[in-house]
């Protein structure tokens, strides 16, 4: 008896940390339109509405061969800065943005309710294969990704 009432206690204090942490990309990953949904326990944020930094990662289910995205970056004056992407395929092979005219990443509106950051955006790049976390870029192996995202991230 004493473990069922550990348990439920257990669950019921934990269940609100993730509570409030939703949200999705909504995009087109290699002319395949897809809805990808935030993982809340791997989201996170610290800072406030103007300055901090994001971390968000995203379940791709397997679409266009692909199972996580990982975007990252600081929060400056209201903006992204410093972007940490990477897209992590079903076989674990990984793919990096080019850092080219073509690569966006902007913040459209962060607004802080209590813990939690409220964060509109959108997002366009193509990703390159890399076997080096990278470093060196391999274009004959990529995958295209635009869209939009809205995700509610809590604190680290």
């Amino acid at each position: 008896m004493l473990k069922w009432i550990t348990l439920i206690l257990g669950i019921a204090l934990a269940t609100p940390s993730f509570a409030e942490e939703t949200g999705e990309l909504t995009a087109v990953l290699d002319s395949e339109d897809v809805t990808l949904v935030l993982l809340a326990s791997q989201s996170d944020h610290r800072g406030s509405s103007s300055f901090g930094s994001v971390s968000m990662v995203f379940s791709a289910d397997g679409a266009a061969g692909i199972n996580l995205i990982f975007v990252g970056f600081e929060f400056r004056d209201g903006a992204a800065a410093v972007p940490d992407i990477r897209l992590v395929a079903q076989d674990r092979s990984m793919y990096f943005p080019r850092k080219d005219d073509s690569f966006i990443l902007e913040v459209d509106e962060a607004t802080k309710t209590g813990e939690f950051l409220t964060v509109k955006g959108r997002m366009h790049f193509i990703a390159d294969f890399s076997k080096d976390f990278g470093r060196t870029l391999d274009p004959s192996m990529s995958h295209e990704i635009d869209g939009t995202f809205e995700v509610v991230v809590g604190p680290v």
